[in-house]
């Protein structure tokens, strides 16, 4: 779940800049050659966020402590900058995004 949401990620990420630069009004396939990143994170258990990462809100139960959830990857082969796009399908609600990231934990 984790690999597939990151992957997506960087091919939302590629797309954008696709049709920002170069789109001409027509549609083609792409082989964008996207490699696989291996991701991690402690604060995730089988595809779901624990509960710390829940906002300390009123109408959330249990309230949590509003605390970033912890994420690392492998490197990426010729990898200057990493994208992290944190986006939850159920809610289709974007919580986190940010771009320019040098290391590999955030």
């Amino acid at each position: 779940m984790k690999k597939i949401l990151l992957l997506a990620s960087l091919i939302i990420i590629v797309m954008v800049i696709y049709f920002i630069f170069a789109y001409n009004g027509e549609f083609e396939d792409l082989n964008l050659d996207v490699p696989v990143i291996e991701v991690h994170s402690k604060s995730i258990e089988d595809g779901k966020l624990l509960g710390v990462t829940a906002a300390d809100k009123k109408i959330n139960k249990p309230h949590g402590q509003n605390k970033s959830p912890a994420v690392s990857w492998q490197p990426v082969n010729d990898a200057k900058y990493y994208a992290v796009v944190i986006f939850d399908e159920t809610a289709n609600w974007l919580h986190f995004f940010q771009t320019d990231i040098t290391g590999t934990t955030q």
